[in-house]
């Protein structure tokens, strides 16, 4: 008939499942390694990043890496008609730690995007937003003069270092 297991056997067997899904999240690179994620994880430090997002052509790209310290403004869908173009992410640290992380994305519609996130640019630093350009292709098909659909960001992982 059926044998009973000692709750040994059942906790050990437990304990190397939960042993191999963190291994294999880590070798895959879902996710840095238990310790680090123990010792330097700190989400709610996220209020702290300001995150600005846009959606940009190339000329308006190329005019943001010629001109970083201007402050850019949306431009609207009648802009941006049948253009080629990208979802730019400006981060800024607020203060003086060391922070990186994985960022997810998303515009309304589509699915979740990540990217990792290396070097935010401190504060106090003379160049004051770090970029991320991300290519979306043509995607406005709407010729009114209202803004494109917002780009919604979240940290999935933030470490603090220092």
């Amino acid at each position: 008939m059926l044998k009973k297991f000692p709750w040994k056997t059942v906790l050990l067997t437990f304990f190397v499942c939960m042993l191999f899904w963190e291994i294999k999240g880590t070798i895959s690179g879902e996710r840095a390694p238990f310790l680090h994620r123990w010792m330097y994880s700190k989400k709610s430090y996220a209020k702290n990043i300001e995150v600005l997002t846009y959606t940009l052509t190339d000329e308006q790209v190329s005019y943001m890496f010629t001109h970083p310290l201007e402050e850019i403004q949306q431009p609207s869908q009648k802009d941006l008609f049948l253009k080629n173009v990208y979802a730019v992410l400006r981060i800024r640290n607020l203060y003086n730690r060391v922070a990186e992380g994985r960022l997810s994305w998303s515009i309304s519609g589509s699915g979740w995007s990540a990217v990792d996130v290396n070097n935010i640019p401190i504060h106090s630093n003379a160049r004051k937003y770090g970029d991320i350009i991300i290519s979306l292709g043509v995607r406005i098909t709407d010729t009114n003069d209202t803004p494109p659909e917002p780009i919604i960001v979240k940290w999935d992982e933030l470490y603090l270092y220092r």
